[in-house]
């Protein structure tokens, strides 16, 4: 049992904050924008090359509508269906709108950080990252700046394994989140 003096000579423990959060990029789809684009100009061919003239109009909205329908909706699926949030003890990722799904990994549990590139990845500055942890793989797909939130989850994770000599982890000493870029804007350096 604790005495009410130990209880204000102890030091609160840390509280988890949020250090990062990020979603999927929409850019990770452009690789499939361009297929839709070249399916688009085959249903056009195949519009005016195969069909009577009179049913050419309603043959290429009905074919490309369905395939720009069907992009659309992998866009909206996963753009707003896949959401990442890294604090000081967890990683989450929430999948789905519909039927959600929350998967948490402890940070202490991390062992190892990647990034795996993506078509496109290098222009559009995009990619996943892989995660081990727990003798699992986790993946966050269509990361903006992968590179540098594959950084901050290994460093975080290394400085939440350390040992502590002194006082217990405080929250101001976790990694400094990724600031957005915003087009345009020049930073103070």
């Amino acid at each position: 049992m604790i005495s009410m003096d130990d209880q204000a000579t102890q030091k609160p423990a840390a509280q988890e904050t949020d250090v990062w959060w990020g979603a999927y990029s929409g850019w990770t789809m452009l690789p499939s924008l361009l297929v839709c684009v070249a399916l688009t100009g085959a249903i056009v061919w195949g519009a005016w090359t195969f069909v009577e003239r009179r049913h050419v109009q309603w043959t290429f909205w009905s074919l490309a509508g369905l395939v720009w329908l069907v992009q659309l909706l992998r866009l909206g699926r996963h753009v707003f269906g896949i959401n990442y949030r890294l604090t000081t003890k967890r990683l989450f990722m929430h999948q789905g709108k519909w039927r959600p799904r929350v998967i948490w990994i402890d940070v202490s549990s991390i062992v190892d950080v990647g990034v795996r590139p993506v078509p496109l990845g290098n222009w559009t500055g995009v990619g996943n990252v892989v995660i081990r942890a727990e003798g699992r793989r986790f993946i966050l797909r269509g990361v903006h700046r992968p590179n540098e939130v594959a950084r901050l989850i290994r460093d975080l994770a290394e400085h939440v394994r350390a040992p502590v000599a002194g006082p217990a982890m405080n929250v101001d000493d976790a990694p400094a989140p990724i600031q957005p870029e915003i087009p345009g804007l020049q930073r103070a350096r």
